[in-house]
């Protein structure tokens, strides 16, 4: 629980106190959450609708909060591949090679856990093509790497827009929330800041390789395809 505002903090420790239990500052949960089991095998579903466009998600396994600096190293990765329209998916698939309306990447992280996400959205001819020439960009970083100039980049977008997305109260509160249940120091928004810096090459070209494993690679599409 954390609160931002001007508010009397006795009257509210008295209260908090007065309806739950605490212990150095944890909150006891009457019951315990459950971790989420992740597949380690690929598979690939498709859902044929008269579409005119193909929409489709390509998911891998990834890192979540626990595994720190691969977390940190999967949000940089995440944004060069397709955190904007300057990042490499966009510029290959989309400017280039003309294979899709949209296309972007995110990474989706839990607690113990996370998925790597690529989005697109293209005609139906081209779905298949667009998914190959993804997993063929995919394989050549792999081998090349990431340039440190991306990587500069993608740190300089995060540890601005850090403190962009800290202008009201509630995106406070919200981030020192979130800060208290993922157990980092506070303010959390400077350590995000330390460890978004700390992140070299060799962590994103690691999450690189460690997470696109074509083998557990799951594609969903919905259109008009065979």
């Amino acid at each position: 629980i954390s609160f931002c505002g001007n508010f009397n903090e006795k009257e509210v420790k008295n209260y908090l106190s007065s309806n739950f239990k605490f212990s150095k500052n944890q909150l006891n949960f009457k019951s315990k959450l459950i971790p989420l089991k992740f597949s380690n095998s690929g598979g690939k579903v498709v859902l044929r609708k008269n579409l005119k466009q193909s929409y489709i998600y390509i998911l891998f396994p990834s890192f979540g909060y626990l595994n720190n600096k691969e977390y940190y190293a999967s949000k940089i990765l995440a944004f060069i591949l397709g955190g904007s329209l300057i990042g490499i998916l966009p510029e290959k698939i989309r400017k280039e090679q003309g294979l899709a309306y949209s296309v972007f990447s995110t990474n989706y992280a839990m607690v113990e856990g996370g998925v790597f996400v690529i989005g697109l959205q293209t005609e139906n001819r081209n779905c298949y093509k667009a998914i190959n020439s993804i997993k063929k960009i995919l394989k050549r970083l792999k081998k090349t790497g990431i340039k440190p100039r991306q990587i500069k980049l993608a740190k300089d977008y995060f540890t601005g827009n850090i403190y962009l997305n800290l202008q009201s109260s509630s995106e406070v509160a919200s981030a020192l929330a979130h800060g208290i249940f993922f157990k980092k120091p506070l303010p959390p928004w400077e350590y995000d800041i330390k460890m978004i810096k700390k992140v070299t090459k060799k962590d994103v070209d690691g999450a690189l390789n460690a997470i696109f494993d074509f083998n557990k690679m799951v594609v969903s599409i919905v259109g008009n395809i065979k």
